[in-house]
């Protein structure tokens, strides 16, 4: 089945112009490969604004309009962060990892009349370091320090060679990432599907197929064609390489994440779900995304079950996971593991609590279905009241204890002797 590139949308690219092959070297995976071979139908390019847009909801400081063009234009100057590629119209496609930097200008399109516009993509998975490229070009000073003339002059040569590594790394940082970016973007076909899509179904994008003249699952195709070790192969990569990156990626995401006491559940939501968060909490799910295909593609290469991020920061190893599901680590979870999570952080709305007094009591209530409902065994607990003192101390009671036997417990229908007995003598006065 043959399934051309999508038609360009507002906010996502999918030319229909096929860029040319340049006269150079050929590489193992690149770009162009990836764009050739359909890789970015399942999750599209983003034009610079939808990028800047995304990386609004991840508190990167892009602004928007023709400020964000100049801010983008000057992070592929310096090699922070480079669009993958630039829609030059009828001149075809122009991908940015073949040629040297040049004005955003050079890229211009005449849309209508004498309106020029600059198209520049990138990848859904470039917002990971977007953050980085941003801030590693700041400097917290106080307003006092900025002002002051001889204050900035007093800037000694050990803050020097740490902000010039700063800026190197901040412009070596792109490509840093390029075999990550690229390791991605060859993943996501066969596993991001299952990443934006809930406990039970998966989320595919549709494309159109020629052949049928209809629009076509494409991912049904990308499951039997894929093979993991042929694409390590043409990666240039080790099992060791991918495991490492996903190490890298599992504790960028669990060490900034400002929910990762909720991880489990959080993951366990839907796509659309955790895409509503917000700021550092949404970049860590997309760490967390990235992650996970990694770790699926770890486990169809040589069947080895990463251990999940949360379970990296954790010196147990994860055996309270295995103690609360009662099962082994897996690669996907189910609705009753989800019900355990729920369970766990005290979200269950079906869960119900039964308090008895003693033996006889557990005895004449029913016992619930355990099958019918899917609920896992729980051992009940029991709490035999026999003094005052063992009701006072009870959990389940509401004031604090009292020392003075004579006194009554709150709620208690007798008053105490002396209480009684000066009333008596009272009336018999």
């Amino acid at each position: 089945m043959c399934l051309p590139p999508p038609v360009i949308s507002a906010s996502t690219y999918a030319p229909g112009v096929t860029a040319d092959e340049p006269e150079r070297e050929a590489e193992r995976y690149s770009f162009r490969q990836a764009h050739q071979a359909g890789a970015f139908h399942q999750a599209q390019l983003l034009t610079a604004d939808a990028f800047g847009k995304e990386a609004k909801e991840r508190d990167v400081g892009l602004s928007f309009g023709s400020t964000l063009r100049e801010q983008l234009e000057e992070l592929d100057h310096i090699g922070a962060i480079r669009p993958i590629l630039f829609d030059a119209g009828e001149s075809g496609v122009v991908f940015r990892e073949e040629v040297e930097f040049a004005p955003w200008q050079t890229y211009e399109v005449t849309v209508w009349d004498d309106h020029k516009q600059v198209t520049a993509y990138y990848s859904h998975w470039q917002l990971l370091y977007a953050r980085g490229a941003v801030e590693l070009g700041r400097v917290p000073v106080s307003i006092e320090w900025f002002l002051d003339d001889e204050q900035r002059q007093t800037i000694g040569p050990r803050w020097r060679d740490w902000y010039s590594r700063q800026d190197e790394h901040r412009r070596g940082l792109d490509d840093s990432w390029r075999q990550r970016i690229l390791l991605l973007v060859r993943l996501q076909g066969r596993y991001f599907p299952v990443i934006r899509g809930t406990l039970t179904k998966i989320t595919s994008s549709l494309v159109y197929d020629p052949d049928a003249g209809d629009m076509g699952d494409p991912y049904r195709q990308t499951v039997r064609d894929f093979n993991a070790s042929a694409v390590l192969d043409e990666l240039g990569l080790t099992a060791e390489d991918t495991k490492e990156m996903y190490q890298r990626l599992a504790l960028q995401g669990i060490m900034r994440d400002p929910l990762r006491y909720f991880h489990g559940l959080f993951r366990m939501a839907p796509y659309r779900e955790r895409a509503k968060l917000k700021n550092e909490a949404r970049r860590a799910q997309d760490a967390f995304d990235a992650a996970e295909m990694l770790r699926r593609f770890q486990y169809d290469l040589n069947g080895e079950l990463l251990p999940l991020p949360d379970e990296l920061v954790d010196a147990s190893g994860g055996e309270w996971r295995v103690r609360l599901y009662g099962h082994k680590p897996r690669l996907r979870y189910d609705r009753h593991d989800l019900q355990i999570a729920l369970r766990v952080a005290h979200l269950d709305p079906h869960i119900v609590h039964v308090i008895v007094e003693g033996e006889s009591e557990r005895d004449c209530f029913p016992q619930p279905d355990q099958s019918a409902h899917r609920v896992r065994p729980v051992e009940p607990r029991h709490q035999f009241l026999e003094s005052r003192w063992d009701r006072a101390h009870s959990p389940l009671h509401p004031y604090p204890p009292h020392r003075e036997e004579s006194r009554p417990l709150p709620g208690s229908c007798r008053r105490p002797r002396g209480r009684r007995r000066a009333r008596r003598s009272t009336l018999e006065g």
